[in-house]
């Protein structure tokens, strides 16, 4: 008997498991972003943080950010998440060490108006590259106790190397996965798994999510990119490299959870629910290193462009959160920022959306970007073919329902394919 599940234990819970506090959940959680450089060591060919520079942020600009931060959410239920981020943030490790410490000492001094003290909490992502460094090491050992950090890697080696490469061509994969493991190793904490997919490694797919399984990832998360650079022959691969995986996945690891399957989308959604995708509507507050705040990082300009003549902000470290703006922002919803096309689309549930690439590709948050929609389709076409394998291999009486319209899936699969995944979901 399997145990289906949306997903495995998650890291919150381990890390209250480990360090003997109770971590409130993300959904009573908000997330502050310090971008703490935007230098990086590497030159990912599918990052969307295309304009960086060798800017960083100063103690300074930091100190007023929290400042701000608890003057924004000091009287709201929930705990806040304090985010390092770059270009690449291991740069900065004195730099992280003195906001942790300055966060700890905010939440101490108003430990009685405000419970923050019992649920700090960091975050980190980096592309392990700067790990060995002793100054690194220190910084961990440091805030590593109430710290959730992650490490990039794309899959295996060959797929992970094809896009996040340094400047001068070469891989960063035995970097990471050696960061990786000495996160596991001294931590004891098992890291889950994020992927990105872009046409560069889309042909390794199926080798790398295998790659996950048979190293022990008992979490893998995985999603397109949102970028103008998908075709129909995209597709095709990307629906033929899911099939494949999910004839082993489901032999083999059916416990797992992987992202790019769920039961629960790709359905008509419902036409009340109204929330948008991303939380870059004033719920991912992030500072620059010049002090300016936006509403994500996706929206700085080291990501849209620094020639880019407006720019969606929501304040600065000297004038404060502007409510104002981040009322505007709390504006957008499905319908407004949809076409019909969107909104009423029968595949629309879970569908992916990124509003700071909306400012960037229209200048405005009002209109929405289609380009990943045929890898969507995809993507739709495979979990019917997943769930209903399963679900049949398994004696279970579940059907995952196909609701990819005929003209849609022959774009993408045969007649002859079309007809056997309706059967499999009969």
């Amino acid at each position: 008997m399997i145990s289906l599940k949306p997903r495995s234990v998650s890291y919150n819970d381990q890390l209250s498991g480990l360090f003997g506090w109770k971590y409130p959940g993300r959904d009573k959680t908000l997330e502050v972003t310090l971008q703490v450089t935007e230098g990086c060591t590497l030159a990912c060919t599918y990052c969307y943080q295309h304009d960086k520079s060798p800017k960083r942020m100063s103690f300074e600009v930091a100190k007023k950010f929290l400042d701000q931060v608890y003057e924004a959410y000091k009287d709201t239920h929930f705990a806040v998440v304090i985010e390092f981020i770059g270009g690449e943030p291991l740069l900065e490790p004195e730099l992280i060490m003195k906001v942790a410490d300055y966060w700890k000492y905010l939440c101490i001094l108003h430990m009685d108006e405000v419970p923050w003290y019992r649920y700090i909490r960091f975050s980190l992502c980096s592309n392990g590259t700067e790990w060995d460094k002793p100054e690194v090491q220190e910084m961990i050992r440091y805030i590593g106790g109430n710290t959730s950090m992650t490490i990039s890697i794309d899959g295996n080696k060959e797929l992970h190397d094809m896009c996040r490469v340094h400047p001068d061509g070469r891989g960063s994969y035995d970097e990471a996965i050696h960061a990786a493991n000495e996160i596991e190793s001294r931590y004891n904490i098992k890291l889950g798994s994020k992927m990105t997919i872009a046409p560069e490694n889309l042909v390794f797919l199926n080798v790398a999510l295998k790659h996950y399984l048979q190293t022990g990832s008992e979490e893998i998360n995985a999603n397109t990119v949102y970028e103008d650079v998908w075709t129909v022959e995209h597709a095709k691969l990307f629906y033929e490299e899911l099939k494949k995986f999910a004839d082993y996945k489901i032999e083999n690891y059916p416990e797992v959870y992987v992202s790019l399957f769920d039961p629960r989308l790709f359905e008509p959604e419902d036409p009340n629910e109204l929330q948008t995708y991303c939380g870059g509507n004033g719920k991912m507050l992030a500072c620059d290193p010049d002090g300016i705040l936006y509403p994500c990082l996706r929206f700085m300009p080291s990501s849209v462009g620094k020639n880019r003549e407006s720019y969606v902000t929501c304040g600065t470290v000297d004038s404060g959160v502007d409510g104002a703006a981040i009322d505007e922002l709390l504006k957008v919803n499905r319908r407004n920022y949809s076409d019909d096309e969107c909104f009423y689309c029968p595949i629309g549930k879970g569908c992916g959306n990124c509003q700071a690439l909306n400012w960037e590709t229209y200048g405005t948050l009002y209109h929405r970007t289609k380009f990943h929609c045929i890898m969507h389709k995809a993507r739709a076409l495979a979990n019917v073919y997943y769930w209903n394998k399963l679900y049949r291999k398994y004696n279970m009486n579940d059907r995952k329902p196909n609701f990819v319209p005929q003209d849609w899936a022959l774009e993408i699969i045969s007649q002859e394919e079309f007809d056997m995944l309706n059967e499999l979901a009969r």
